[in-house]
């Protein structure tokens, strides 16, 4: 499966103090229909050991237009195929999960895009993730 390294592309990184243990860092990146290989992944960001995924928000912006099926899935992906979220990018809107998901080693969030029928021709969302470090 050929991936897309999408962190340094078209996205922000901006760390925000979100407890005392720890502090907190929220990295947002924008996709769009483009920038998926017909069966690929795009790599959105590496994930530090020894940290909590706490949140995974993804807003589209313009709905995804293949002819048939159009999904989205978001995985972590030092887990293979396990999926975070499956998202239908057919409408606009804001889908969010709430992960809590202990990151005991490094890893990286990928994006797949799912299509049948005729490629699409629009489709653009944002992807924002929060964690948090476990390390003292």
């Amino acid at each position: 499966m050929a991936k897309t390294n999408i962190t340094n592309k078209s996205g922000f990184h901006e760390p925000l103090n979100r407890s005392e243990r720890g502090i907190g860092t929220v990295i947002g990146h924008v996709f769009k229909y483009s920038d998926f290989a017909a069966t690929g992944d795009l790599l959105v960001t590496d994930i530090p050991a020894k940290t909590l995924i706490k949140n995974v928000y993804i807003i589209i912006d313009t709905a995804f237009n293949a002819a048939t099926k159009n999904s989205i899935l978001i995985r972590n992906g030092n887990l293979g195929t396990t999926d975070f979220m499956a998202i239908n990018p057919t409408k606009t809107g804001v889908t969010h999960l709430n992960l809590n998901e202990h990151n005991t080693a490094a890893s990286v969030i990928n994006i797949q895009y799912l299509f049948t029928g005729t490629a699409p021709s629009a489709g653009e969302g944002r992807i924002v993730i929060e964690y948090i470090s476990l390390q003292n």
